[in-house]
């Protein structure tokens, strides 16, 4: 069961009119943004970014990215099973002499 079924099975708590909550089956609709938002935020509040996100983080593109790799200025990881590399930020901000992010 993917997380969005898992949503989807998930209640969502509202109040009655009497005070009492009433328990509402999320619609899948709902269910896909907040799986959707849930990702977002995972990318946004973790160390890794694949390629695209660190070009957009250091402001360069991805293919620059790419090259900096190949040329050994920028250290890329491979985790388990992972085809594409992955950059941590601290790496990206010691690149540009950035401690704690884009300024």
């Amino acid at each position: 069961m993917d997380f969005t079924e898992q949503l989807e099975r998930q209640i969502v708590a509202k109040p009655g009119r009497d005070g009492q909550f009433v328990a509402l089956p999320l619609r899948q609709e709902t269910a896909v943004i907040l799986a959707e938002l849930l990702e977002v935020w995972r990318r946004m509040n973790s160390p890794w970014l694949n390629q695209t996100d660190a070009a957009s983080y250091l402001g360069v593109s991805p293919s620059l990215i790419c090259q900096w790799k190949n040329q050994g200025i920028l250290k890329a990881e491979y985790g388990p099973g992972m085809k594409q590399a992955r950059y941590h930020r601290e790496d990206l901000d010691k690149l540009f002499n950035r401690p704690g992010g884009r300024k």
